[in-house]
């Protein structure tokens, strides 16, 4: 089973609410990189919280997020273009990854010698 995805949001509420309505329409829906949003309240996945339905369900899914108003006609079905490739969207979420950790380290020392 595909996944494709439909729509992006850095709204974990909102994407939960997109994943309900677009479940009841009998669409299959999986929400990629919610969990980080969920643990940090903060999606840190490069494109934040993506809507993804079955493949052979792609039309639908964007068809009723039309409906619902998430996303607008005229950009429904424009091909994805990117401003970077795959391998470069993950060596940056790896160096954000290691940016957050190293500020968090920061924080802790400053405050257990201050």
């Amino acid at each position: 089973m595909s996944f494709k995805t439909i729509h992006i949001t850095n709204n974990s509420s909102e994407a939960e609410v997109i994943k309900l309505q677009l479940t009841e329409s009998g669409i299959s829906t999986f929400l990629k990189d919610s969990m980080t949003a969920q643990v940090t309240g903060v999606p840190l996945e490069v494109g934040g919280i993506k809507i993804q339905v079955e493949e052979n369900q792609t039309k639908d899914g964007i068809l009723r997020l039309i409906e619902l108003g998430y996303i607008k006609k005229e950009h429904a079905f424009q091909q994805e273009t990117s401003p970077m490739s795959a391998s470069q969207a993950i060596l940056l979420n790896k160096i954000m990854k290691v940016a957050l950790a190293i500020l968090l380290i920061g924080f802790a020392a400053y405050f257990a010698f201050s």
